[in-house]
């Protein structure tokens, strides 16, 4: 079955129009006039923005050699991990039990790669709207800065999501 993403949002009750051969596909987007590429993107960041608000984490650790700034999500389907459009991240694969599914988590702890993602999906989140203002913050303040020491605002947004992060908040 093939319909546009963007095409049943006007007529939630309408069914979907399914198509027998692939040039009556291409017949119908072209002829489609509601469905634009930035319509389809935003659906994307949209569904990107759902994960990461349901099984993506937001964090800053702090160790021996500073803050370190993440993005992760964890999630069953290798085609997701696809979805974050960055090329420097880490997937780490592993099994909780040995009857379960693999699970993959992409972590992303480049700052300028964090920072777009943000931006991309920041309209659509919910959940995690507060701790991406306070990330975004974060990543703003130290590209501004190379390798300076961490500003009092840097250590109090870290404090902050370290909170926010907290089980049970």
């Amino acid at each position: 079955m093939y319909a546009c993403p963007m095409g049943l949002h006007e007529n939630p009750t309408r069914k979907p129009t399914v198509f027998k051969h692939k040039r009556d596909w291409k017949t119908f987007i072209h002829n489609f006039p509601t469905c634009s590429p930035w319509e389809i993107m935003n659906t994307n960041d949209a569904y990107l923005a759902g994960l990461i608000d349901g099984e993506g984490t937001v964090s800053l650790r702090r160790g021996k050699k500073g803050i370190t700034a993440e993005l992760s999500l964890v999630n069953t389907n290798p085609i997701i991990i696809d979805m974050f459009g960055v090329s420097k991240r880490y997937i780490r694969k592993r099994r909780f039990t040995p009857n379960s599914k693999e699970v993959s988590e992409v972590t992303i702890q480049r700052l300028g790669d964090i920072l777009s993602v943000l931006k991309r999906v920041y309209p659509f989140l919910h959940l995690k709207k507060r701790r991406a203002e306070l990330m975004i913050e974060f990543c703003e303040l130290r590209l501004s800065r190379d390798k300076a020491k961490y500003s009092e605002r840097e250590l109090e947004i870290q404090r902050e999501l370290h909170v926010l992060n907290r089980r049970g908040s």
